[in-house]
């Protein structure tokens, strides 16, 4: 079911995406695979917008606990149509 959209108690500017009624009969949304599962696919994104938060069944998704180690490595820059130079970099988390 799809409610109309309303303002959101959070004074804070964002998107808050509330699923509810779902079955708790799937092994991938318990929270401790889920947790995991979301942690790692959004690691990076959150390392990037470190104010950005995420909660699921009422555990905030932290990835920091879960790196071992995280290396940045600089990339041969692209020059682009114009002489337009982009940096780039890989980061990699473990």
């Amino acid at each position: 079911e799809i409610e109309d959209k309303k303002l959101s108690r959070n004074s804070n500017a964002g998107t808050e995406v509330k699923i509810s009624q779902i079955e708790k009969s799937f092994p991938s949304l318990r929270p401790e695979e889920a947790v995991q599962e979301i942690t790692m696919g959004f690691a990076l994104y959150m390392r990037q917008y470190p104010k950005v938060s995420l909660w699921y069944d009422g555990n905030k998704i932290d990835p920091s606990g879960m790196e071992m180690h995280s290396e940045d490595y600089k990339l041969p820059s692209i020059t682009m149509p114009g002489e337009k130079n982009i940096e780039a970099t890989l980061t990699v988390i473990e």
